[in-house]
């Protein structure tokens, strides 16, 4: 049975998700990031499919008074062969558990391999036994606890947890980016995540990162899972044609 532990002092790191959203990072790097995509928030690693890692959409919630709003959208947790995922974190105790409806009561359970979760007053704590990670969902509020031992062994926009926050903006194929409140795109583009869909070379991501999320989730939904440089050039000049946003959103 997994336990949650309450851990104090210099054992553990938090990144929290809040608001427009503003990121908090583990070492304590503070940034705003709007662009709507799924992104991973903390992983082992940078491979595209981490053996495990957090995830999270950014989505539209402005209305016609403020318009171009974004917040935390759907969350997902991946460990292992285990996929736990929190729909809407307006209900956070309504989670999909390997596409199992499954509600949450105040008292901790065993929900999937390795992951347990219980529910808080208006938010979900799941943890992730042999990792030692805690994500807490809340409405409009997305905290993770981490341990110490994974110091610089994480990758994502919560940063590399190494107590120095002038690093945290690392990309992906491990460029630094300078520590700012607007960081360079390139940094939380990185970050995208589309389930299935290899980059093979640092050209190809340079064209890549012009294109939308939303075409890049077309390419992974065709089973694309190698993207060449020719591809990627193509679908560049087709983006550019049609007039679609190929900026950031």
């Amino acid at each position: 049975m997994i336990i949650f532990t309450q851990l104090t002092g210099y054992e553990i790191g938090f990144c929290y998700v809040f608001g427009d959203p503003y990121i908090y990072t583990f070492d304590g790097a503070f940034y705003q990031w709007h662009r709507k995509c799924t992104y991973s928030l903390l992983q082992i690693g940078t491979a595209m499919q981490p053996d495990f890692g957090v995830f999270m959409e950014i989505v539209s919630c402005g209305n016609r008074f403020m318009p171009g709003v974004s917040c935390p959208g759907p969350v997902e947790i991946r460990a292992g062969d285990s996929v736990v995922r929190v729909p809407d974190i307006q209900t956070p105790s309504r989670l999909s558990v390997d596409g199992l409806e499954v509600i949450l009561s105040r008292e901790a359970a065993v929900i999937a391999t390795n992951v347990a979760a219980k529910r808080q007053d208006q938010c979900a704590e799941i943890a992730a036994g042999p990792w030692g990670i805690v994500v807490v969902v809340c409405p409009l509020l997305i905290s993770i606890r981490a341990p110490k031992h994974l110091s610089s062994g994480l990758g994502g926009l919560c940063g590399n947890f190494d107590n120095r926050k002038y690093n945290d903006f690392r990309a992906r194929d491990g460029t630094l980016y300078s520590p700012d409140f607007n960081p360079s795109p390139l940094f939380p583009t990185s970050w995208e995540q589309h389930w299935g869909l290899t980059i093979i070379s640092q050209y190809t991501k340079d064209f890549l990162a012009l294109l939308t999320c939303r075409t890049l989730a077309w390419l992974a939904l065709r089973k694309m899972h190698v993207v060449t440089l020719s591809t990627a050039k193509r679908w560049f000049l087709v983006v550019r044609r049609k007039g679609w946003r190929h900026t950031i959103d």
